[in-house]
């Protein structure tokens, strides 16, 4: 239960998860030290993870479970706005972000190129044999800050999906941030 709230407080976060560490350590928690966010009961086989309002949570006993005082999802269907498919028989799970691709390609009003390319990066053949591949050079005006900043705020967000759910697109995305640093107007590839 919230009695008070910091809204605007610089350091309101801080002082707020102090507080929660404080409160779970009093009921036989304790926070870990390397993973944020991480939790574990003293005597109880339980652990949970805490990300802003979302709380996962493992245990063996469903009387450990009734320990919990707050509602449950028994399916654990949704964790930080990832869907979760369990396949308990095989031990695996799926995880999925639907929409949210096609959400950020309309949000960043991103035309879709008239000829698709269905590897994860583009790919350039090497030429091999005795002929010399001289490097071009780039003579193009360089990026403003503006459309370094744009630049760098799709590939944050489509780092987020790459590493939550389809780690292929990585490649590509490293790529892009990397000729972003000294980027020009025409890009690297089309060189």
């Amino acid at each position: 239960r919230v009695n008070k709230a910091w809204y605007g407080l610089k350091r309101g976060g801080k002082i707020a998860h102090d507080d929660l560490v404080e409160r779970l350590a009093e009921a036989g928690y304790k926070k870990a030290q390397l993973v944020e966010g991480y939790f574990r009961h003293k005597t109880r086989p339980i652990d949970f993870t805490l990300v802003l309002d979302d709380f996962l949570s493992k245990y063996t006993n469903d009387e450990d479970l009734e320990h919990l005082k707050f509602k449950v999802d028994l399916d654990a269907k949704q964790y930080v706005g990832i869907m979760l498919r369990w396949d308990y028989s095989k031990c695996t799970v799926q995880l999925s972000m639907q929409g949210y691709v096609q959400q950020t390609l309309l949000e960043f009003m991103h035309a879709a190129p008239s000829k698709p390319h269905y590897a994860p990066s583009r790919y350039t053949a090497p030429q091999f044999g005795s002929r010399v591949q001289y490097a071009k050079i780039d003579e193009t005006a360089p990026l403003a800050d503006e459309q370094i900043n744009f630049i760098q705020h799709v590939v944050g967000k489509l780092l987020y999906y790459a590493r939550a759910v389809d780690n292929t697109m990585a490649h590509a995305l490293n790529g892009i941030s990397l000729n972003t640093a000294k980027g020009t107007e025409k890009p690297q590839w089309m060189q």
